[in-house]
């Protein structure tokens, strides 16, 4: 059932599990009960317009201020399900891949991983990349993308801007790479294309 103000969570859906791939991606938690995740909709408007819809489908809300870059959704009952999931009061390089996704279905897997790949994934001309801070989330994805045959290369990754931060990359090339795109692909248009291409 939808969400409601201290009522229960929904059951683990592919919606839900999608909501969860752009929280991981680009969610956070703020003051005064406040759940929070960014998409461009000018940049992204696809993504953008895609989270929406969750905040409406999974919650039965809608955010606030629904047409900013950040969409924030005020419910005390969602925020504290999400920290007591180790996904809210936690830096970036200490994010995991929640335990429901871990054992969820391979249908809400899939839908996790490509809006996680959505807002943090990379094509360029040779591979699909996805970089993140957290090297136990790295290994949980490069794990998760082996449930679709998807081999991934895991290898630190070192930024100038942050030189005392390990980074830690997944690429994607080759065969694999058309393994995503076959059975996870992106969810915009504009990375779908820049797949075909690659």
């Amino acid at each position: 059932p939808p969400l409601a103000s201290g009522g229960p969570l929904p059951k683990m859906t592919p919606a839900f599990g999608r909501f969860l791939g752009y929280y991981i991606g680009e969610g956070s938690l703020t003051a005064r009960g406040g759940v929070v995740v960014s998409q461009c909709p000018e940049a992204n408007p696809e993504p953008h317009a895609d989270i929406v819809r969750l905040f409406a489908e999974c919650f039965n809300k809608t955010p606030k201020h629904p047409e900013s870059c950040d969409l924030r959704l005020y419910d005390t009952h969602l925020r504290r399900w999400l920290a007591d999931n180790g996904l809210g009061y936690c830096s970036s390089k200490d994010r995991v891949v929640p335990p429901c996704i871990l054992q969820a279905t391979e249908e809400s897997s899939r839908e996790f991983l490509r809006a996680l790949f959505e807002g943090e994934g990379h094509v360029s001309k040779s591979h699909i990349e996805y970089s993140t801070a957290s090297e136990e989330l790295g290994r949980q994805v490069q794990i998760m993308l082996l449930r679709f045959g998807i081999v991934a290369k895991r290898a630190p990754k070192y930024v100038k801007k942050y030189p005392d931060n390990t980074y830690w990359r997944l690429t994607i090339c080759g065969q694999d790479a058309e393994l995503f795109q076959s059975r996870l692909g992106f969810i915009s248009t504009r990375k779908q294309e820049a797949l075909r291409a690659c």
